[in-house]
């Protein structure tokens, strides 16, 4: 009956100290952040492949459809899917962020949604 005591005791004992070194290590561990970047939607505004006869789409004066150009909606998604929240001490701050898009020009820039807007200050520079 001791040696079942003892061994139930002894398991309490390591299991307790593990858990205690695993609470340890995850509130003392240095938490990550991590910004990802993605296109989270594509759609053509206009099919080049398949014409209306009767639309025009112009552009600063150009058409479309004639120049053989395509207007696509694109939904850029941009978010922090670290472990920790990012800080401004965690960037430079005096240099750009942002995208550039490549081969193509950005009619229009618009911020769809936010979880929190109290750290964000955006200013839209379009080329």
């Amino acid at each position: 009956m001791n040696r079942i005591k003892y061994i139930t005791s002894a398991s309490v004992l390591v299991l307790t100290i593990l858990l205690g070194v695993l609470g340890i290590y995850f509130t003392l561990r240095d938490r990550k952040t991590h910004l990802t970047m993605d296109i989270a939607a594509e759609s053509n505004v206009l099919d080049v492949l398949h014409p209306i006869s009767d639309l025009s789409i112009q552009f600063l004066g150009r058409d479309i459809e004639k120049e053989k150009l395509n207007l696509k909606v694109l939904t850029v998604r941009i978010m922090n899917d670290g472990e920790s929240n990012i800080h401004e001490d965690d960037f430079d701050s005096h240099m750009p962020f942002g995208l550039r898009v490549e081969g193509g020009t950005v009619v229009r820039a618009q911020v769809a949604s936010v979880v929190s807007r109290k750290y964000v200050n955006i200013v839209w520079q379009v080329c």
